[in-house]
């Protein structure tokens, strides 16, 4: 086991450097910087003037008729060494210092947007999968043990939550409970303070309608895998055996058939982790949630591209980190993967 996560996590490393070298070569790619649209302030000109002259890599392969060398045939292309002073190493090295540099929109510590963002996010969309999880689970069980009429329209109620678009989903919420009831606020402009934690505990009518926009979309899915995970264990040849030895069914579930549902919410967890710290975009810019969702829409849309940039890494990085944890813990989780490499 050891063996494998070790190649495992060599093999994530080489994905993440080559990560990083795509991501600074697509955005060297595109054309325009914020400067286009605070082009009165000078300050910010220099730093995007700065930052185009640096080259990607530490070399650079030139069209094949770019070469002087007339020994040389033309069809052979031109390499161009740069050295160290390239955006590839630079963006490492200020990714591992922690030290992101400014925006080029406003000047102000990249590092501190993505922090204040990311706390926002990271408190939504941890109560969105916790309560995900509970319900779905619960949910999951119950259809699983029920054969009846009713668990057969739970399941085709959250199956049509779950088929309509987000965006048409949380814009119908704000228009029934916000504009026509005024039961919630529609928006996080109005808060005063910046601390996620102090609103939460002293405004908590803020957070109810957006986590309740992430949670009915995903209800369904999610126990739909986890009930299969359920009915695979209990149609399997050990289930009928461990029945026969006198223990109770509901005993047995917690005990047997409960981890084959597990292992694949383990295989879903993968995916719910880069959003825990990424959030939603839809739904972060429809409730002007001030986390890493809308600062990302944010930043595209001025063309403030060092904050699209560190962004973009962070999210290869969970995602990686993502996949590694959930391998162990579908090795811890599953015997039978423990099996097979002994």
């Amino acid at each position: 086991m050891q063996n494998s996560l070790f190649k495992k996590l060599i093999f994530s490393i080489f994905v993440l450097l080559g990560s990083i070298w795509m991501i600074c070569y697509l955005i060297s790619l595109i054309p325009g910087n914020a400067s286009d649209f605070y082009a009165e302030d000078s300050n910010t000109q220099i730093i995007n003037n700065q930052a185009e002259k640096l080259p990607v890599f530490y070399f650079s392969v030139l069209p094949a008729h770019s070469t002087e060398d007339i020994s040389i045939p033309s069809f052979f292309p031109n390499f161009k060494w740069n050295g160290s002073q390239n955006s590839f190493q630079m963006t490492i090295f200020q990714t591992l210092d922690l030290v992101f540099g400014n925006s080029s929109s406003n000047l102000t510590s990249i590092r501190h947007k993505i922090i204040d963002a990311l706390s926002w996010t990271f408190c939504i969309q941890f109560l969105h999968y916790f309560l995900l999880l509970i319900i779905s689970i619960i949910i999951g069980k119950y259809i699983s043990n029920n054969s009846s009429a009713f668990s057969k329209i739970i399941s085709s109620f959250f199956l049509a939550l779950h088929a309509i678009p987000s965006f048409w989903l949380a814009s119908l919420l704000i228009f029934i409970f916000c504009t026509q009831w005024f039961l919630f606020p529609n928006s996080f402009l109005n808060i005063i303070e910046n601390s996620v934690w102090y609103n939460l505990l002293h405004s908590p009518q803020y957070f109810i309608l957006p986590i309740i926009c992430l949670i009915l979309p995903s209800i369904s899915y999610v126990s739909r895998i986890y009930s299969e995970g359920l009915k695979k264990a209990t149609q399997s040849t050990f289930w009928n055996r461990a029945l026969s030895t006198g223990i109770s069914s509901s005993k047995l579930t917690n005990l047997e058939a409960q981890p084959f549902g597990l292992i694949s919410i383990f295989g879903w967890f993968v995916g719910i982790i880069p959003a825990l710290f990424i959030g939603s975009v839809i739904i972060e810019n429809l409730f002007s949630i001030p986390g890493m969702g809308r600062l990302l829409f944010h930043s595209i849309s001025i063309r403030d591209w060092d904050i699209v940039k560190y962004i973009l890494i962070f999210i290869s990085t969970i995602s990686i980190l993502a996949y590694l944890l959930s391998d162990f813990l579908i090795r811890l989780v599953d015997p039978r993967m423990r099996k097979n490499e002994n």
